[in-house]
């Protein structure tokens, strides 16, 4: 086997390489089950990621970029195992390229959730609980502020009443 990152190797003709080895076995194993891991992530058919709004927003916008970069990469493999040689898009350089792609986007967001994460969490929290604070109680908003006072009038006006007979 030739070294796998020799520019030779990485953009030879499809009659002068095999098209399944353990890497591009790997590479269709790992963007295969890519594929579908996005789409029932974007989807939203997981219930506890559903549940979490914050965290099903994340997820769901990193599901959206991933998506596209497992399906180019399998798209630019349908071609070196259909051996079509049109514009280049055979080589295997597309599909490192692909794959370097999904490293650096799984790489990020595996950053995103130790580092921002749990300070939207924590900013999510303070909100709801200031939220529940200033949200007026049931008991104050069935009853008008007017209401509220035309009872008490009435209730001072019985006292006097009964107090003056």
């Amino acid at each position: 086997m030739q070294n796998p990152l020799d520019w030779g190797y990485l953009t030879a003709p499809l009659f002068k390489t095999p098209t399944w080895g353990p890497f591009s076995i790997a590479f269709v194993a790992l963007f295969g089950v890519g594929l579908i891991g996005t789409i029932i992530l974007y989807n939203g058919w997981i219930r506890p990621i559903r549940r979490n709004n914050l965290l099903d927003t994340i997820v769901r916008r990193y599901s959206a970029i991933l998506m596209p970069i497992f399906a180019i990469g399998l798209f630019f493999f349908a071609f070196r195992l259909m051996r079509v040689s049109a514009f280049n898009l055979y080589m295997r350089a597309w599909i490192y390229v692909c794959f370097l792609a999904a490293v650096a986007v799984i790489a990020y967001f595996v950053y995103f959730v130790m580092r921002e994460y749990p300070r939207r969490v924590e900013a999510r929290k303070a909100q709801l609980t200031k939220q529940r604070y200033l949200a007026p109680s049931p008991a104050a908003s069935s009853i008008s502020r007017n209401q509220r006072h035309s009872r008490r009038r009435k209730r001072a006006r019985a006292g006097y009443k009964s107090a003056h007979r």
